[in-house]
């Protein structure tokens, strides 16, 4: 059910959104990612599991990019207590912080969006998120290399890398 609520948000975000923040003359607008779930790595035993935290996040998401600086992601992996997470997110890179050079790009960026799946965070529903995001690409190949801060006694802080593979 929260699937389906997620993917008709992402939808309706994009079919009302695309056209505002598409720039035909930015190279990188309209192109479409599909990511990997994430390695991590926690800045804190405090509160882990018993079976320690799930470091190898595996699963599945997109990256839509509006233009190169705005992107929409979505997607689900399992999360660092064993469970499994949805997330969508809004992703702004400013000029200021964004390079590019022949087929490389590097982007900081701030991510806003929603996340579940963590039972110590409204009880595993949905709750908000804004993270720093550095993203490093190179043709079709990328990363993106996220902080997730600790809240208290809540959710452990992590260091989250993601791979991702340019569609078109």
């Amino acid at each position: 059910m929260h699937a389906r609520i997620a993917v008709s948000a992402l939808a309706a975000t994009l079919a009302t959104c695309a056209p505002a923040l598409a720039d035909e003359q930015d190279p990188a607008t309209g192109e479409l990612w599909v990511t990997s779930g994430f390695l991590s790595k926690h800045t804190s035993q405090r509160r882990a599991p018993a079976a320690g935290w799930n470091e190898r996040n595996t699963g599945i998401g997109i990256e839509y990019a509006f233009n190169g600086h705005w992107l929409i992601e979505a997607g689900l992996y399992e999360n660092s207590v064993y469970r499994t997470s949805r997330y969508v997110q809004f992703v702004w890179s400013p000029d200021l912080t964004t390079l590019s050079s022949g087929d490389w790009r590097f982007r900081l960026s701030t991510a806003l969006g929603a996340v579940d799946g963590y039972p110590r965070m409204r009880g595993g529903g949905y709750y908000p998120t804004l993270l720093p995001v550095a993203s490093v690409e190179w043709r079709a190949l990328g990363v993106n290399l996220t902080y997730v801060p600790s809240i208290a006694g809540n959710v452990a802080g992590a260091v989250a890398l993601q791979a991702k593979l340019r569609l078109f």
